[in-house]
């Protein structure tokens, strides 16, 4: 089939860690769902938010994930996920990181953000250190709170009227998963 769709409508996806060739798309995919207005809480995508891409994707310690469908050279980067940490040089939070993803329009609802965070989940408690992920959600995003949940993530709190979304406020919805110990 053309484009690497799948006969059943589903795109084939290759989840692997990002490398520094990817920033440029990676970034470029982050300023096309922030230009949505309604996923992503950063508006403009800058050479700082690059920068912190290419740390994350250099220190060990940290996750930078994308997700390719498509087949040979029509692969195409269509998602994202980082798990950066918390405070980047606060000891006292080293355990915690923080979870950001993103899937573009016209491939979401085909499990591609579900592979995402299996290879996540997968690698946080595999990596040392490593106890708690946390993350923000728009109270508006449906779909993003019920994948969450489904790996596990309960709420930890919600930042009433945190954003102003398309003419209304939004919460923002805190969510945590333990990895490891008592809680996980």
């Amino acid at each position: 089939m053309g484009g690497g769709v799948k006969p059943e409508g589903r795109p084939d996806v290759v989840v692997r860690r990002a490398t520094l060739g990817d920033i440029e798309q990676m970034a470029t995919n982050m300023q096309l769902v922030a230009d949505e207005g309604r996923y992503l809480w950063v508006e403009k995508v800058t050479e700082e938010t690059k920068g912190m891409l290419k740390r994350m994707i250099e220190d060990k310690g940290c996750l930078a994930l994308v997700a390719e469908a498509g087949r040979g050279r029509q692969r195409k980067l269509v998602g994202s996920l980082t798990l950066g940490r918390y405070g980047q040089t606060v000891k006292k939070s080293q355990h915690v990181r923080v979870l950001a993803m993103l899937v573009i329009g016209g491939y979401r609802d085909m499990g591609i953000g579900s592979k995402l965070m299996e290879e996540s989940v997968r690698w946080s408690k595999r990596q040392p250190g490593v106890e708690k992920v946390i993350l923000g959600v728009f109270s508006n995003n449906g779909r993003a709170l019920g994948l969450y949940e489904k790996f596990g993530f309960k709420v930890e709190g919600v930042r009433k009227d945190h954003y102003y979304i398309d003419g209304k406020h939004e919460d923002e919805i805190d969510m945590a998963l333990f990895v490891k110990g008592p809680r996980a």
